[in-house]
């Protein structure tokens, strides 16, 4: 009974990180019911007034009339990403509309288009934006400041977790992002939310698959789904590996109790237990 209450203690700090992508979240695990929750919680796509736009003006060098036209174009850029309309976009970064301008949150373009669940605007929409936001200059390895979440996860999290789209992953790491930065915070998402691709494709462009998250836990420790784990067993992930606490991959993931919250435990997946015992794992 110890070590199982050692287990959800361990389970839930590795899990902090990732579920503070989404502000109001309040879930404790991997399975559907807690994601789903996690979702309707997350940050809405209201259109942003001018008011919640930064300047950058010099009120002592610019009229009250070009920096009001420069606000109102700010405003109609996130208008524009909020409803997914990105021929708008486009012609709104041609004219100059900064890439990295922030609303009072501190959000910029980037992050704003990935805050919002659900996305108002098409899926193919979302891709479009992210590759004009990036042509533009947008920061591919920007972290999300205090002012959204005191997480400072990468941007790059909160778009694994929005879109769940290799489209939108390859975008960002074309264009520079370090699928390692903050420990491989990208990889442990991938895993959570059980997409193999994505998980594939970030360990392709140098994901550590044995990264140590909070309390020492490696992205094996949170997978759901048995594609995913095949997948990093057959890149090297370790199938001994311990965490802080001294509790093995497959302990961990044979114990009933651990990620238990207001909604229940995850349920032990028994095919990835059994799948982990027969490549070796104690």
């Amino acid at each position: 009974m110890k070590t199982q209450r050692i287990s959800v203690v361990a389970t839930l700090l590795a899990l902090v990180p990732l579920l503070a992508l989404l502000p109001l979240a309040g879930i404790a695990g991997g399975s559907e019911p807690l994601k789903e929750q996690a979702l309707e919680a997350a940050p809405r796509g209201d259109p942003v007034p001018s008011t919640c736009i930064s300047s950058e003006v010099n009120p002592r060098t610019s009229s009250p009339r070009k920096t009001t036209k420069k606000r109102d174009l700010r405003r109609e850029l996130f208008n524009a990403i909020d409803v997914g309309n990105a021929k708008r976009v486009s012609e709104l970064l041609k004219k100059g509309v900064s890439v990295n301008v922030t609303n009072e949150r501190g959000m910029t373009p980037l992050l704003f288009l990935f805050s919002m669940t659900p996305y108002r605007g098409s899926r193919q929409a979302r891709i479009e934006i992210t590759q004009l936001l990036l042509l533009h200059g947008a920061d591919p390895n920007g972290l999300i400041p205090p002012s959204v979440n005191e997480s400072g996860a990468p941007v790059l999290d909160w778009a694994i977790y929005a879109s769940r789209s290799t489209e939108v992953v390859r975008l960002f790491l074309k264009h520079g992002a370090d699928p390692n930065i903050q420990g491989a915070d990208a990889l442990f998402t991938a895993v959570l939310i059980g997409e193999k691709e994505i998980v594939e494709l970030l360990i392709d462009n140098g994901a550590n698959v044995n990264a140590r998250g909070r309390s020492g836990q490696t992205p094996l420790f949170l997978v759901d789904k048995l594609s995913v784990a095949e997948t990093l067993v057959r890149r090297g992930a370790d199938l001994n590996a311990k965490n802080d606490d001294g509790i093995s991959v497959l302990t961990h993931l044979a114990d009933p109790y651990k990620g238990c919250g207001k909604l229940g435990c995850i349920p032990v997946n028994e095919e990835i237990v059994r799948y982990l015992e027969s490549k070796g794992a104690r």
